[in-house]
């Protein structure tokens, strides 16, 4: 949407990037032109790698681009970061954020909910009809 983004990271996944050889202040992904990837271009690229034999195990998984952003506000939440820092890590809303998570977030407070009744001594039962 033309604005700015950016992310901030950890001191694992720079060392990883600068792996790359790409010089600093530079995008990370530069088409083989050494271009700046339009959003068509960078997805049709995605399709291609997913393509190659690298992505096999991969493959079978329906991931877009997109999908990827929707990947790291749940696993920043499974680390448990909250929302407005993850908003703000991804310059995202913070309804966007929550939107993306409420999956992972609803399993946490399940998660959480059965350790506290196991705790408690408390057993779920399935009961189906009943009066």
């Amino acid at each position: 949407r033309g604005k700015p983004h950016w992310v901030p990271l950890t001191q694992e996944v720079i060392s990883e990037i600068d792996g790359w050889g790409v010089e600093p202040l530079l995008p990370y992904l530069l088409s083989n032109a050494g271009q700046r990837y339009s959003p068509d271009h960078l997805n049709s690229r995605w399709n291609r790698w997913r393509s190659s034999p690298d992505a096999a195990p991969l493959r079978k998984l329906d991931i877009s681009i997109h999908d990827l952003r929707a990947m790291a506000v749940c696993d920043r939440r499974a680390d448990g970061l909250p929302h407005q820092t993850i908003a703000a890590q991804l310059g995202m809303s913070l309804q966007m954020v929550m939107r993306y998570s409420q999956h992972v977030d609803k399993a946490a407070v399940a998660v959480r909910g059965l350790a506290k009744q196991e705790l408690g001594g408390n057993r779920i039962v399935n009961v189906e009809g009943g009066d």
